[in-house]
């Protein structure tokens, strides 16, 4: 039988390691760190007495493979669909974007026009864009130039209330990049997949549990049940190659050697292509998210989750609502900053100063009430950043010998999301079932 070590136990890492015991490889997967996950993991809160996510991660209805997989997993149910979801804006107005009884591509038209923040002039801008990047190859610019996202928006006509109110959110959320950054080619495929598709590509899937029991504990047992065999808490930092420029085996942080035929590096983009001295693998600049985790003794909100155009914050989801926090009797908020990147360097307390006005300003009720408790957490790395040159030279999954790599960063046509990681987990394995038999 032939062996697959996978390294690193991140979405990418679990995805490749059960489709390739179910394709009936003998498979081992390696972990770093206690837990599987990556990326999407969660931590206990003593003081509070609760999990924490490290960040807020969502699914949407055009994900289909992470759907897929969570089914897998048979956790599936612990997604809370949201068929709407609200904008509250900076003049307090509050828009919903949900489906109407009209078919694809047309089910979301009503909710433009229905929305009270933008004028006739800009609601007509607006379907007029996703019309154009529908339907156009090449509008506005020549056939072979790539322009930022931002650029082929303006050059559309899109006010500066649609792109502060509409465009500059949906993208920052979507790509964790800013919208001058990022290619507008993606985000032509993304308002294809979420928005025209389907009349469920825009639904908004939330965890109703933490990440720790959903990637970590079920794939526990999903890879256990597939025979896998999992070692965490174990690091590698050696590989050993041959004269034919093949992997021969790995060296763990302990000197501990591990053998296999064929190798699938799961690892974060900059630690896989120094491990494997991959000159082809090109290392992309990391882009941070920030969260803002707010216990308060009352209730400050009811809605369960707004999306917060024209601020600092992006998101806030309320955990009352998407967790069963029944014998708590506070409340507890999460609060979303995407490229964070000009808040990483600040301290706690000069973030609290700057963020916890802004969540006074959206819920007045907070000056009224005790908070009870603060948690800021970093991501640094939470994903690569997604913009013109890094789209154009994402690396191949199989680059020679036998090693593969996995990673939301390599060439899955997605941008750094939990869809992109399983997709890039099952491109490997049907490379590894092309060129190399059970």
């Amino acid at each position: 039988m032939t062996r697959v070590l996978v390294v690193g136990g991140g979405i990418s890492g679990i995805t490749a390691a059960l489709k390739s015991a179910q394709a009936g490889y003998d498979v081992t997967l390696i972990e770093s760190r206690p837990y599987l996950g990556g990326r999407a993991y969660s931590y206990w809160d003593s003081s509070q007495e609760e999990w924490i996510d490290n960040c807020q991660h969502i699914i949407m209805g055009c994900c289909r493979e992470i759907t897929d997989l969570l089914k897998e997993l048979d956790v599936y149910e612990k997604i809370k669909w949201y068929d709407k979801y609200r904008f509250l804006y900076d003049s307090k107005q509050i828009s919903e974007l949900a489906s109407s009884i009209l078919p694809a591509p047309f089910h979301l038209i009503p909710a433009f026009f229905n929305n009270q923040y933008y004028g006739t002039k800009d609601k007509i801008q607006l379907c007029r864009s996703i019309a154009k990047l529908w339907l156009t190859e090449t509008v506005f610019i020549e056939p072979k130039q790539i322009i930022s996202a931002e650029e082929w928006l303006l050059k559309a006509g899109q006010s500066e209330c649609l792109m502060n109110g509409f465009w500059h959110p949906l993208i920052v959320s979507a790509f964790n990049t800013p919208a001058n950054e990022v290619p507008w080619t993606a985000l032509k495929q993304s308002i294809e997949l979420a928005f025209l598709g389907n009349k469920d590509g825009y639904r908004l899937g939330v965890f109703t549990n933490s990440l720790n029991e959903i990637f970590h504990q079920a794939a526990m047992r999903k890879l256990t049940e597939h025979n896998v065999h999992v070692l965490l808490n174990t690091s590698i930092n050696t590989v050993h190659w041959d004269e034919l420029a093949k992997v021969r085996g790995l060296i763990s942080k302990n000197q501990e050697m591990f053998y296999s035929d064929v190798y699938i590096s799961c690892l974060p983009n900059m630690r896989s292509a120094v491990l494997f001295n991959s000159h082809k693998q090109r290392c992309f600049k990391p882009s941070p998210i920030m969260s803002l985790h707010l216990w308060v003794k009352d209730e400050i909100t009811q809605e369960d989750c707004l999306c917060l155009p024209g601020r600092k914050i992006h998101w806030m989801f309320n955990k009352n609502k998407q967790y069963d926090r029944s014998l708590k009797t506070n409340q507890y908020l999460t609060f979303v900053i995407s490229a964070a990147d000009d808040l990483m360097d600040k301290t706690n307390l000069e973030i609290q100063k700057l963020l916890l006005p802004e969540i006074s300003e959206i819920f007045p009720k907070l000056e009224n009430t005790q908070i009870e408790a603060v948690r800021i957490l970093r991501e640094p790395g939470a994903t690569f950043r997604f913009n013109i040159s890094s789209s154009q030279k994402r690396p191949y999954t199989y680059m020679g010998g036998n090693v593969l790599f996995a990673g939301d960063y390599t060439d899955t046509d997605w941008p750094g999301t939990m869809e992109g990681s399983v997709i890039s987990g099952i491109n490997a394995v049907e490379i590894l079932k092309s060129l190399w038999k059970p």
